[in-house]
């Protein structure tokens, strides 16, 4: 079936592309803060969902319209098999009128020869004077009476048979008039019909060409909207490698700030503490597993313990404050040096309570649990680290 495009509604689509004009060039983002970064991240990720509601609703509208169409096309083909059946119908009227036309015409024929002989006839009685005077020729014109005999009965038979033969064609000719009137009458119910169908094709026709014009925009805003998912979330990386760039930055001053010797001084912390006082539950523990939430096999560089949100998180050790902001997929983190290259670092905290730079004591409550980040519920992930490699807090931890 031919397809006709129409405008497509874009809307809610333009609200978007609006709503993504209003960051600027990514590529300047460099030079915005870590909580500007963030806040447009999480614009762009209100895009995203906007758009895929968007893209849903197409998509539904999509199914719907062509079900629709396949439904005026299954009754198209009804309808058209109908048609065809009045047309040839019509096709059998039209010749059966033919031949009830070329019949009637022999019967007209046929009956104005047999009526001329029936009017000679007559007149040849009025010229002999009535039937009386034939009779007369008759008999005077036989050799014998034989013959009289003989020509009488003929002369009588042969008016009663153009009598007969005139009245059976005059009633031949009545029924063929009204078998073709009959014919003429059925054909033009036909041709109604036929009429009737043909508008009721054109009705159908009309509609499918309107779902497929709908399909052909719906198909449009269907891609229309999945690349403008794609652009979002293209633009949603550089974002997020720059807040990466920027944390990176962030902790690099950090420590700048603290002096050289914050990362240098001897460790004198002895074992480490368990960094969560209310559970000893760990969920997952260091080394290879099947990602949570990827589902994929990777290293898992911590362990997890798990407890509810909002509960205490204390200093493994004694040390000083060198990160407190969100991380990416760690959440919130923060991270304290122990000296000695020893770091602790703990992640997804609903809260920060130590702020950089402040100095810790082994115990001493620094955050609270959450499930910022990458997480499927509220657990601390903590890491030990020794000049920068992740070790097993297992082995650091006392008990």
């Amino acid at each position: 079936m031919r397809r006709y495009k129409f405008k497509m509604a874009k809307c809610a689509a333009a609200a978007l592309i609006a709503a993504l004009m209003c960051f600027g060039s990514i590529g300047d983002a460099m030079a915005d803060s870590i909580s500007d970064l963030r806040a447009k991240r999480k614009n762009l990720d209100q895009s995203v969902s906007d758009a895929k509601r968007q893209l849903n609703s197409t998509v539904s509208d999509r199914n719907n319209t062509a079900y629709e169409a396949d439904v005026l096309d299954a009754e198209m083909e009804n309808a058209q098999m109908y048609y065809d059946y009045y047309v040839d119908l019509l096709a059998w009227a039209d010749a059966e009128l033919v031949i009830l036309e070329a019949d009637l015409a022999q019967a007209m024929q046929d009956y104005d020869v047999q009526y001329a002989a029936f009017v000679e006839h007559i007149r040849l009685i009025n010229e002999a004077g009535g039937e009386s005077q034939l009779f007369l020729k008759i008999l005077m014109g036989s050799g014998d009476i034989n013959e009289l005999v003989n020509n009488a009965e003929y002369a009588k038979e042969l008016m009663e048979y153009d009598a007969r033969m005139t009245e059976q064609l005059l009633v031949k000719k009545d029924e063929i008039g009204q078998k073709l009137a009959s014919v003429e009458e059925y054909r033009l119910e036909i041709e109604a019909m036929r009429y009737e169908q043909e508008g009721y094709l054109a009705q159908l026709n009309q509609k499918i060409l309107e779902k497929e014009a709908r399909l052909t925009a719906l198909y449009e805003q269907e891609a229309y909207f999945n690349q403008m998912i794609a652009d979002i979330q293209a633009d949603e990386k550089k974002v997020e490698n720059l807040i990466k760039e920027a944390e990176a930055a962030e902790l690099a001053r950090q420590r700048a700030a603290l002096g050289e010797n914050a990362v240098k001084t001897p460790y004198q912390g002895g074992v480490l503490a368990w960094p969560v006082p209310s559970s000893t539950n760990i969920t997952s523990g260091y080394g290879n597993r099947k990602h949570p939430i990827s589902k994929k096999n990777d290293f898992h560089g911590a362990i997890d313990i798990g407890a509810k949100s909002g509960n205490s998180i204390t200093a493994a050790g004694n040390g000083k404050v060198i990160f407190a902001a969100r991380q990416g997929s760690y959440g919130n983190l923060i991270i304290v040096d122990h000296g000695g290259g020893i770091s602790t670092a703990y992640a997804h905290c609903s809260s920060f309570v130590a702020s950089v730079g402040q100095t810790v004591t082994k115990g001493q409550v620094i955050a609270k649990i959450g499930s910022t980040g990458q997480s499927t519920g509220p657990h601390l992930h903590f890491e030990v680290r020794v000049d920068g490699s992740q070790k097993n807090p297992i082995d650091y931890l006392k008990g």
